[in-house]
């Protein structure tokens, strides 16, 4: 008997009453539904190992550029453009590689599925399909909407199962009071879009989307003579309906396809961002007029490029009209040491690339430094005796690198990781213990799934702190008012915890987090001082053995010598980046 195909909880009622009827597609999807003991039920089917994160990167890896490269032709035949390759990269950026994962996360899942089994599927109707303005709301939708889900599994079903009714017949501009308007449900941050207008008169060297700290900002301002300064972009405000005749010409068949681009182009004819497709002229003339205004602008310095269609449609329209280079001040966060070639990626879309002040051979890196304000001045005696910072499990990873270790199958195991480190704590620890889980007000959205659920009876003991991002104290504040800190994922809070030179336990599983082999002893002096650890076992054994005094373990000249010594070897001093942007401005 044909099972349901359960991707998300749209049905919930249904599962409800049909448990035995049905299949699911995640993790996620179980748990989304509220299947108690999803733990057990999980399937490890699509366990990962290094040579699937590999074969996965490259594949979306080459999928990105000849996609990429199919669009931009396109879009220039339509809209009489003639302009560069780079204009063309820096246009579509990480953005477009991002969107890709995410559908070839969900297309490999469901070939695998229906390849080898039969099941019944629930069609969403697409007419109530309307696309997002840019690629932050659309992989929002993606992530965490279960409409997203239906709307995937709905394209897969209608081109590879149900292909004599597909495409379905809509208008030319599919929107009405039933209309799913993604648009409305998802909300950009704006923090880098102005609202008003600004001078810029002087401004060399501008600064969009670095998360400096504000003094140093200030210093760079004033020191430059307002040759430099952080730089506002002009709001959007158009969002087109979705033209069916420019999609089907963008997102047309092509020769010696696979599947999986049938089914990318499929899905982008309904939600691939309206910013870059029916608004692409009217945004590219708006930017362009904006540019016009900065006379003596030669730089853009940005992080937030990372992930922001607006910033990405400027800095391509400057380097294509005036030359304008984009330098990358490196995130607060090293992703050089996994697996999977993001950081060359990263640094192939930039002129140059900032790194905190780790060295490279490549000419596109620079050594230099971060001003991101990894510290927090302590005014106060600790207040959190032992303080447990928590990452999220999320449903799909952002893209094919072992950093993203918190999601599918990884995900899984952290959270094996983690219940054995608190199942080998006895209760008078753990009562002494803070749990700050993730921030549930973070902008940046993703499908992540209840790991305080499976850690409840741990957590019933402890100390459950507020975590907001805008609000209340933050985390950076909560560690420096910590008398030790647990982290148990490798990403910003370690760093942080160890500039302000606060005892930390940080967990680092080698069995998903993998090291490209240039980087496999990238974190061997901090488990030599037993600041990271590879096991629950060993995490978990050294808490108890610190636990009295964690000071008298920290202050030790051997930890102290070890980590100071990645420090140096991974950061520069702040002054190293401060003195190169001020060059450039005075140049």
């Amino acid at each position: 008997m044909a099972k349901n195909y359960i991707v998300s909880d749209y049905y919930s009622e249904f599962v409800k009453n049909n448990l035995e009827n049905c299949h699911f597609h995640s993790f996620a999807a179980m748990q989304s539904n509220g299947i108690k003991d999803c733990l057990k039920c999980f399937d490890q089917k699509n366990w990962e190992n290094r040579n699937t994160i590999i074969d996965n990167w490259d594949y979306t890896f080459q999928k990105q550029k000849r996609l990429s490269k199919i669009i931009s032709e396109r879009l220039s035949l339509h809209f009489k453009y003639n302009y560069s390759n780079k204009f063309w990269n820096y246009l579509f950026s990480l953005n477009l590689l991002k969107y890709i994962t995410i559908l070839y996360n969900f297309f490999s899942i469901v070939e695998k599925e229906f390849r080898t089994n039969k099941f019944l599927i629930n069609e969403l109707n697409l007419k109530k399909v309307d696309p997002c303005c840019n690629f932050e709301s659309t992989t929002n939708f993606l992530n965490i909407n279960k409409i997203g889900k239906e709307f995937l599994l709905t394209i897969y079903y209608l081109n590879f199962i149900k292909k004599e009714n597909y495409p379905p017949e809509f208008e030319e501009n599919t929107v009405g009071s039933q209309a799913i308007s993604i648009s409305k449900t998802f909300k950009t941050f704006k923090k880098f879009i102005s609202q008003k207008s600004v001078s810029y008169d002087k401004l060399k060297v501008g600064i969009i989307g670095s998360f400096f700290d504000h003094k140093t900002l200030n210093q760079l301002k004033e020191k430059s003579g307002f040759k430099i300064s952080d730089l506002s972009l002009p709001p959007s405000n158009k969002s087109s309906s979705r033209s069916t005749l420019l999609r089907s010409k963008i997102f047309d068949d092509f020769d010696e396809m696979d599947r999986f681009d049938k089914f990318f182009l499929s899905c982008s004819k309904f939600i691939f961002p309206t910013d870059l497709i029916e608004d692409l002229d009217f945004n590219l003339s708006k930017h362009e007029n904006f540019l016009n205004k900065l006379r003596n602008l030669e730089y853009i310095v940005t992080e937030a490029w990372l992930g922001s269609t607006e910033i990405n449609i400027f800095r391509s329209i400057a380097f294509e009209k005036k030359s304008v280079k984009t330098l990358y001040n490196e995130h607060n966060c090293f992703f050089h040491p996994y697996l999977g070639g993001l950081v060359e990626f990263q640094s192939n879309l930039v002129d140059q690339y900032l790194t905190m002040g780790w060295n490279n051979k490549n000419p596109k890196f620079i050594t230099t430094s971060s001003l991101f304000p990894f510290t927090f001045n302590r005014k106060t005696k600790s207040k959190i005796k032992y303080l447990y910072v928590s990452y999220p499990i999320i449903e799909s990873k952002t893209f094919y690198t072992s950093l993203y270790s918190n999601s599918d199958y990884s995900g899984y195991v952290h959270l094996l990781f983690v219940q054995k480190f608190f199942s080998l704590l006895e209760d008078h620890f753990l009562n002494q213990i803070s749990y700050r889980g993730y921030p549930k007000d973070y902008n940046v959205k993703l499908s992540i799934l209840g790991k305080e659920y499976f850690l409840k009876n741990y957590l019933d003991k402890m100390n459950i702190l507020p975590s907001l991002k805008f609000s209340g104290p933050s985390c950076r504040e909560q560690i420096a008012s910590s008398e030790l800190v647990i982290i148990d994922r490798p990403s910003t809070a370690y760093l942080e915890s160890l500039h302000m030179n606060i005892p930390t336990i940080c967990f680092f599983d080698p069995t998903t987090m993998f090291l490209s082999e240039e980087h496999n002893d990238f974190f061997d002096d901090l488990i030599d001082a037993k600041i990271v650890h590879t096991t629950p076992d060993s995490a978990s054994r050294h808490l108890i053995e610190v636990f009295e005094s964690p000071q008298d373990w920290w202050q030790s000249k051997k930890v102290q010598d070890l980590k100071n010594k990645w420090l140096k070897r991974n950061f520069g001093k702040p002054d190293v980046l401060v003195n190169y942007l001020l060059n450039l401005a005075q140049q």
